[in-house]
């Protein structure tokens, strides 16, 4: 049975970090659906859409943040106010 020329052992290539992409674009899709299995792709969905939620959680607490200060910075010029002026 002879190898397809396109396909290589995955186990038996060195795939430097930066370049494993990339090999993995060469390969046809028969080939890499021996090695990336459907659970991968649901947990790489899943790991995609917990960094959203959390890059959303995090502009949701900074924007509460930015008003929170901004109350308390007129709070603090209001009381200064009251006590530079005050009402007679």
């Amino acid at each position: 049975m002879k190898r397809s020329t396109t396909f290589k052992d995955p186990a038996k290539t060195f795939l430097d970090s930066k370049c494993a992409w990339d090999t993995y674009n060469d390969y046809p899709t028969s080939e890499l659906r021996k090695f990336i299995r459907p659970n991968i792709m649901k947990m790489d969905q899943m790991a995609v859409k917990n960094i959203q939620e959390k890059m959303q959680n995090e502009k949701y607490f900074e924007e509460i943040q930015k008003m929170w200060v901004q109350e308390n910075r007129e709070d603090l010029r209001n009381k200064v106010h009251s006590i530079i002026l005050p009402s007679s």
